[in-house]
This record gives C-alpha cells, sequence and structure tokens, in this order.
C-alpha cells in the first residue's frame, strides 16, 4: 500500500508541476495540489506545492486563499527557499 501511495503522491506532484511550469494552467494545478494536500498532508515536497497553490491562487484573484497559503507556508516551511520567495516577493 505505501508503495502505491508513494506512487500516487508522485505522480500528482509531477502533473501539477507540469501544468504550472509547462503550461500555466492555474486551474489544474489548484484541482490536483488541492486532491494532493488533502490526501497526502505529509508529504515531502509540500513547500513547493504551497509555493505553487499560492502564486495560482493569487494569479486567479483569491487573495485570501493566496494569504492563508502565505501564512501556512511561513508557519510550516519557515527555512525553505520557497518560503522566502512568497515572503519578500
Amino acid at each position: 500500500m505505501k508503495f502505491s501511495n508513494d506512487s500516487i503522491q508522485n505522480a500528482m506532484f509531477v502533473l501539477g508541476k507540469i501544468l504550472a511550469e509547462g503550461v500555466e494552467d492555474c486551474d489544474g494545478v489548484i484541482t490536483i495540489y488541492e486532491q494532493l494536500r488533502n490526501k497526502f498532508p505529509e508529504f515531502g515536497q509540500m513547500d513547493e506545492v504551497l509555493f505553487h497553490l499560492y502564486y495560482c491562487y493569487d494569479k486567479n484573484g483569491d487573495h485570501s486563499k493566496a494569504a492563508q497559503l502565505k501564512s501556512e507556508l511561513n508557519t510550516k516551511y519557515p527555512g525553505s527557499n520557497l518560503t522566502a520567495i512568497v515572503m519578500t516577493g
């Protein structure tokens, strides 16, 4: 079961990254990464997931959700380079 869950997490992460960095489909990023957050909250690269979600919510004009993600990044991943980018703009 662990192997299966790891495969699913990684596939969701890679798909979200392609949508974020390859085609800039923010609606797709939000869909995939919110599912990843809900199903696998302990995912090892969650700071990157939150970073892309922050960017997409902000780009889509949902500034309150973006602010929540910014706060979560700052609280849970204060040493992350991605958190530094979000905090400093």
